[in-house]
């Protein structure tokens, strides 16, 4: 009994087995099916080679805007140097105009002073 059972068991799945193997039999057509694989593998290829491309040329143009951009922060940077400078610059002019003012103011005063004392002298 135990002996029958195996031999059942081993013919189902000889079975199942040979019907597996016939049925990739069936679909397997050789050199045809196999220049097919090739052309599809061949056609992934020029893909990845495509891709590779592309992802080299956004490499370089990556490249080329990280610098660019540095660059540009350089002369931001030499821009904001040379703002601060002028800034500098019209402050140091605006204090001398200031002072340069409160002096004519103080000899515009003292003529003043002068011309009301002859003025004073003459009455």
């Amino acid at each position: 009994m135990k002996y029958k059972k195996t031999i059942a068991t081993i013919a189902i799945a000889a079975a199942f087995g040979t019907g597996i193997v016939l049925a990739d039999n069936n679909t397997w057509q050789g050199s045809p099916n196999l220049s097919h694989t090739r052309s599809i593998i061949d056609q992934l290829g020029d893909k990845l080679t495509a891709q590779s491309n592309k992802i080299t040329s956004l490499s370089t143009q990556t490249t080329t805007a990280q610098n660019q951009l540095t660059d540009a922060q350089n002369n931001v940077a030499n821009m904001q140097s040379q703002l601060t400078s002028l800034q500098n610059q019209l402050t140091q002019a605006k204090d001398q105009l200031t002072q340069a003012n409160n002096q004519k103011q103080q000899e515009l005063q003292q003529k003043q002073q002068e011309i009301q004392q002859k003025i004073d002298e003459i009455n």
